[in-house]
């Protein structure tokens, strides 16, 4: 009907009243124009449903210009880590030129920190659901039980939304929130097709050099150069000498992460039995060439025989099997990401995880929630396993104590003593493979006691 209109005008109308216009694709037998369109994830809901929600909380006075300064100080407050960014200082008068990575940033890390005692809870609690609709969405390794468990926070953030707001306030987007659960049984995690690889090129593209004339030209041009001059041969003569100032830092097993290690990854981080994982592969851990030799005492060995026999219950661990020497490192690369320590000051706000791992009395326990933790260092560790030595990466870490207020901002945030840690056990001593996430944090003051506030940042595998 819109391919045989007889105007340009009539045609435009047909496409408005039925929501298509022609294509050849069409005439395809197999194509399949609605399951075949993929709902792009960061304009639907950081460029979309964020971005309109906040307009709307400023419209309706439920965020004054008072409320706006101290959230832009609650922003300011917390340390995000590296590799996230800083939202931009006068949220008043800056959202509206928000990135969607900051959009993403905003939801995902400070929204509900930042929020608390600012909305009416009604509202924050409508706008939790959108929050944590999105945690799940974002994992670059999602379930089917995490996709549908999305998908039912997304019905119930509409369902409040209208409710609160009207049925004027609702747009599209959220209309589309509730079909993200097909695209992504589709085409997989929401990783693999939204556009923030696309648009990060973009700006790649756009920050490049050229005179006005020809730019397509010019552009192919510098790209095949700069391909061509990594693809060359060096010289072989002073090789050892020169080549590490001419070659690329990257590692064979990093180039070569793809979905599968990226699963292995998050199954290591999420595994219930110790058993299921091999913890001496250390294929996707990349250790730095500075080291330290580290001498392990007594009661550091029996702590990590302690750990060894937790990792291996099936196997025979004696303190003789254990080596003495250990190598301590100040940082590992783990997948594409680096995780720092408080070793060394360059990467200590990288040196902040998350991991299910341990107790509150120091012993091992996989099936506890995930707890923030801060790395001191890190050390690789051989240890004698029917009759071969294999070697260990492990994180030395210390666990921040649980708070009776853990839950006063509402999940994902968390509440945790500051500077508390619990008691030294097997738990000190965790694989690195077991590292789940990093997070943002700032202390706060509750009651005449100082508090840490525990946001958890996604995972990033790629």
């Amino acid at each position: 009907m819109v391919r045989k209109a007889s105007t340009q005008t009539k045609r435009e109308k047909l496409a408005t009243k039925y929501g298509v216009y022609y294509s050849c694709l069409l005439q395809l037998e197999y194509f399949d124009a609605v399951k075949f369109t993929a709902i792009d994830p960061m304009h639907n809901l950081f460029l979309g449903t964020a971005k309109h929600v906040f307009k709307l909380w400023t419209k309706k006075n439920l965020l004054t210009k008072k409320d706006l300064k101290v959230l832009e100080e609650r922003i300011h407050s917390f340390d995000v880590g590296t590799g996230i960014g800083r939202l931009p200082h006068r949220i008043a008068s800056n959202y509206g030129s928000y990135t969607a990575s900051q959009w993403k940033n905003w939801t995902l890390i400070y929204s509900m920190f930042c929020l608390e005692g600012l909305l009416p809870v009604s509202h924050l609690r409508c706008w939790q659901t959108f929050v944590l609709a999105c945690q799940y969405l974002s994992s670059p390794v999602i379930s089917k039980i995490d996709i549908l468990k999305a998908d039912m926070l997304f019905l119930k953030f509409g369902e409040r939304f209208e409710c609160l707001y009207g049925k004027n306030a609702v747009t599209p987007n959220m209309h589309l929130h509730c079909h993200l659960k097909e695209c992504i049984m589709d085409c997989g995690p929401v990783h693999a097709f939204w556009c923030f690889s696309f648009e990060r090129f973009n700006g790649i593209l756009g920050s490049m050099q050229v005179n006005g004339r020809s730019v397509e030209v010019q552009m192919m041009r510098k790209l095949l150069a700069g391909r061509f001059v990594w693809d060359a041969k060096f010289p072989t003569e002073f090789q050892d000498t020169f080549m590490s100032f001419f070659t690329q830092e990257r590692n064979d097993a990093v180039e070569n992460l793809i979905v599968k290690n990226a699963i292995t990854l998050f199954n290591s981080a999420c595994c219930l039995n110790l058993r299921d994982f091999q913890w001496s592969d250390l294929t996707l851990v990349s250790l730095p060439n500075s080291f330290k030799h580290f001498a392990l005492d007594s009661d550091e060995l029996g702590v990590l025989l302690d750990c060894y026999k937790t990792l291996y219950p099936q196997e025979e661990m004696e303190l003789s099997f254990l080596s003495s020497v250990a190598r301590k490192y100040s940082n590992i690369m783990l997948g594409t990401e680096k995780f720092g320590s408080k070793m060394d000051c360059r990467n200590l706000r990288s040196a902040r995880i998350m991991a299910s791992w341990t107790s509150s009395d120091g012993s091992i326990d996989t099936s506890a929630a995930r707890r923030p933790g801060i790395v001191t260092f890190y050390i690789a560790h051989s240890v004698k396993i029917n009759g071969q030595f294999n070697q260990h990466v492990f994180a030395v870490v210390w666990w921040y104590k649980s708070d009776e207020d853990q839950e006063y901002f509402g999940k994902p945030v968390q509440v945790w003593k500051l500077d508390e840690y619990e008691p030294c056990g097997p738990a000190l001593f965790m694989p690195v493979q077991r590292i789940a996430q990093r997070y943002a944090s700032c202390s706060v003051t509750f009651n005449g006691h100082k508090k840490l506030i525990v946001s958890p940042v996604p995972r990033l595998f790629h």
